[in-house]
């Protein structure tokens, strides 16, 4: 595993509007942004380059990578 960041797409809130994951539950799924699906492709890619600039994950120390 490496510490690329990592974007986690769902449609649970959705499919569970009682129940969602947003940028506040990030300790709870450590993942470094969230989209719901469906995403417009233009949104997806400006989320991906974000995700690049920002280089290597946030939680690389969570999940003992350091560099």
């Amino acid at each position: 595993m490496s510490g690329v960041p990592i974007l986690m797409m769902t449609s649970i809130n959705r499919e569970y509007p009682g129940f969602s994951f947003s940028a506040n539950d990030s300790e709870y799924v450590p993942v470094d942004a969230f989209l719901d699906k469906p995403t417009p492709p233009t949104l997806l890619i400006e989320k991906v380059k974000e995700l690049l600039t920002q280089g290597t994950s946030k939680w690389v120390d969570w999940y003992g990578l350091k560099e």
